[in-house]
């Protein structure tokens, strides 16, 4: 790939940045940071600048965009992590890392005996890593 390509590749994403930059998300979505140059490319939430409101898919997409731009091992394996995810899985995982009002939530979601708190969600879940090879039962 000569200088030229790798300018045009780079720019997918620089493109995509521009659109999320200029573009007024509806308030009403649930909206996660992203940042422009990510954590493992040594990006910090504290720098304001660097820092985005998107949605589910945007952030999914930043990431695959900045995967094709710069080849970097950390966008392919976000980009990969959130494609296994439904949006309303990443918002429970972010609700109980403390993100998006974790303990409100968790308090909601154990009082309606929802996601975790239902025993059936709980199975559900136990054969999925079981398929996937990420749990062993042992008996």
């Amino acid at each position: 790939m000569n200088k030229t390509e790798k300018l045009q590749t780079s720019d997918i994403y620089y493109q995509y940045i521009s659109y999320l930059k200029l573009r007024q998300p509806d308030l009403q979505d649930k909206l996660e940071k992203h940042r422009i140059i990510p954590g493992h490319s040594n990006g910090t939430y504290k720098d304001s600048s660097n820092v985005l409101l998107v949605t589910f898919k945007e952030h999914t997409l930043a990431h695959f965009y900045r995967y094709l731009s710069f080849k970097e091992k950390g966008d392919l394996i976000a980009y990969r992590f959130m494609c296994g995810q439904t949006e309303q899985a990443r918002l429970l995982m972010a609700c109980y890392a403390g993100q998006l009002g974790g303990t409100a939530t968790n308090k909601k979601n154990k009082a309606n005996k929802a996601f975790f708190y239902d025993a059936e969600w709980q199975k559900i879940l136990v054969i999925k890593m079981q398929v996937d090879g990420i749990l062993k039962v042992v008996f």
